[in-house]
């Protein structure tokens, strides 16, 4: 049944629907245990027992009517800190004792590692699956068999954990659910939301959606009472705000153009360093610069198969160009390509070049980097983690994946390098990540600590979405947001469709594009037929059409066997 959802809501083929249920790393184990060897195992193990925090009066009255409430869907809407997942472990004793399974869902696969020995402290008698699309071939098999087998186990996964076979399912928690890393990227393009509610009711289990930032559909559905909203306003512990002090640093830049640490931040950082704390760094920005220029004839260096420019990374011996959308790489120009000069110069902070301007200004400090670029090795996650497990570091600085899950015992300083970062962007969801990502990295602190500070560089300290943050006011910023998209027809207020054509000859994109609008005009279909900001991606000429409120696999059957074409129901960006 799920995989006819898929098959006709996403606009897949039915083939590619199944392929999600049985991938091919189930074909390439030749030996595994049969589910026998599973059932013996499982009589072997010792009653269930659990080690699990007091809820406080707040969460015991959100735990309470959870648990006798009817309704099968559920957000937890908690300030960061606030104990939601304190929640959850209560709701997974009560799911174990009734022999059902749980399937706990996290956005990233960073957070897999640290909520998993969580888990493991909570129940540590209980089957606990760590499972996602990066494990081993045998790994993968041995989790999907161990699923069919066991009664009472709890999985942790990322979205790939949707389509393993459950014996008995009874509790679903989707944490963060407002990460758009619940979206998947390639073909079927689904959205993990809509299909653990589908597995909600499909299985009579209860969905449980957390978050602290709740997407503007969430929050809307929760209006509209499909789903049901229980509130945590205060810290799970009793410790102070964060301090927080927006600076401006205009100025600093004009003075030090290459200096992206401000006075006041340095000054907060050797304060923390000196009192045994630890700090955390947001720039979310990966790379050791944004982009390369000639200062003579102000050309930008190119990627020749994307219209857009390099980032400039660098390695232990050299720096080098690559582009962030095909990985292109090459060696940094000795001129320029269009005026021969030799004056080339690199602009903006990447997070390799603040790497190393904080081992210059705090040579002494262990600094932990943590981005997709570290964290790209084979286990690479796991060391990082076994880092922060021996609080083996001084200051961790990290791009967004920082920024949710971790609980940093000693951290009482969080600095964001640049607030704007990506707020320019002209996509409908712009300023929901943005308010999304503050709260999520400002919450890091707070949580053991006392008198924590949080420092937000900036350079338009004018900007109305900070009083909003500094207010706490999320609420004001949600019904704000909710009628600017209603006034332009955004979700959560209209179902949106993006069509992506993608040639390598411009003309036949302009045929095939010209064809599609021809048909929709002719069965008055409402459209928008845009060039995108990076309009050409691997070699590839791309153009999108936008379909609003309609089904649209009767105008586009033809082109879901296409392989140049992309149909993305409920796309995350109109970018």
């Amino acid at each position: 049944q799920i995989a006819n959802f898929i098959h006709n809501y996403y606009c897949c083929t039915i083939s590619k629907a199944y392929s999600l249920f049985f991938s091919k790393k189930l074909l390439k184990v030749r030996s595994l245990k049969k589910i026998s060897d599973f059932k013996e195992e499982e009589s072997k193990q010792t009653p269930i027992k659990q080690d699990l925090y007091e809820l406080n009066k707040n969460q015991e009255e959100i735990y309470k009517n959870i648990k006798k409430s009817k309704s099968l869907y559920h957000l937890i809407h908690g300030i960061t800190g606030s104990g939601k997942t304190e929640i959850y472990m209560h709701l997974i004793k009560d799911a174990l004792h009734q022999n059902q399974d749980v399937l706990f869902l996290v956005p990233q696969l960073s957070l897999l590692p640290q909520m998993k020995k969580r888990l493991e402290k909570a129940f540590p008698n209980t089957n606990i699956l760590e499972h996602s699309h990066k494990v081993s071939s045998k790994e993968f098999s041995e989790n999907y068999i161990n699923c069919k087998a066991y009664t009472s186990s709890i999985t942790i996964s990322s979205r790939s954990g949707l389509f393993l076979p459950f014996n008995n399912l009874g509790l679903i928690i989707m944490d963060e659910e407002h990460d758009q890393s619940y979206k998947q990227d390639q073909t079927p393009k689904y959205h993990a939301k809509s299909i653990v509610q589908n597995l909600a009711k499909l299985s009579n289990s209860k969905l449980i959606l957390g978050s602290a930032t709740p997407s503007l559909e969430t929050f809307k559905a929760s209006q509209n009472k499909v789903v049901e909203i229980h509130k945590l306003n205060k810290k799970f512990k009793d410790i102070n705000k964060p301090e927080i002090t927006v600076v401006d640093i205009s100025n600093h830049l004009l003075k030090n153009p290459n200096h992206y640490l401000s006075p006041n931040l340095i000054a907060a950082i050797t304060d923390s360093l000196d009192q045994k704390k630890q700090v955390l760094l947001l720039s979310n920005r990966r790379g050791y610069s944004n982009f390369l220029m000639c200062l003579d004839c102000k050309e930008i260096n190119e990627c020749e198969n994307c219209a857009t420019s390099f980032t400039v990374h660098k390695n232990s011996q050299y720096q080098y160009l690559k582009c962030h959308y095909c990985n292109n790489s090459k060696s940094i120009p000795i001129k320029c390509n269009k005026c021969g000069s030799t004056k080339l110069q690199s602009f903006g902070a990447g997070i390799q070049n603040l790497d190393e301007l904080l081992k210059e200004e705090f040579p002494k400090a262990r600094i932990l980097r943590m981005d997709s670029d570290s964290t790209s090795a084979k286990n690479s996650i796991k060391e990082i983690h076994e880092k922060l497990d021996s609080n083996d570091f001084d200051i961790i600085l990290g791009t967004q994946m920082v920024a949710q899950g971790l609980d940093l015992k000693r951290l009482n300083l969080v600095g964001v390098i640049f607030a704007e970062e990506n707020l320019n962007l002209p996509d409908f969801r712009t300023h929901e990540r943005y308010i999304q990502l503050l709260n999520q990295v400002v919450g890091r602190t707070g949580r053991h600590t006392k008198n924590s500070k949080v420092i937000i560089q900036t350079l338009k300290p004018e900007n109305k979405l900070f009083y909003q943050f500094l207010d706490e006011n999320l609420n004001s910023f949600l019904e704000e947001e909710l009628h600017r998209r209603k006034k332009y027809h955004f979700p959560p207020f209209s179902k949106l469709t993006k069509i992506e054509f993608k040639e390598k000859d411009l003309n036949k994109l302009k045929i095939k594009t010209k064809d599609l609008e021809r048909k929709l005009h002719q069965n008055r279909v409402k459209f928008h037929s845009v060039t995108p900001l990076i309009y050409r991606k691997n070699n590839q000429f791309i153009h999108h059409i936008f379909l609003q409120n309609t089904n649209p696999i009767k105008y586009i059957q033809e082109l879901i066997l296409d392989p140049n074409c992309i149909i993305d129901r409920d796309p995350q960006s109109t970018l």
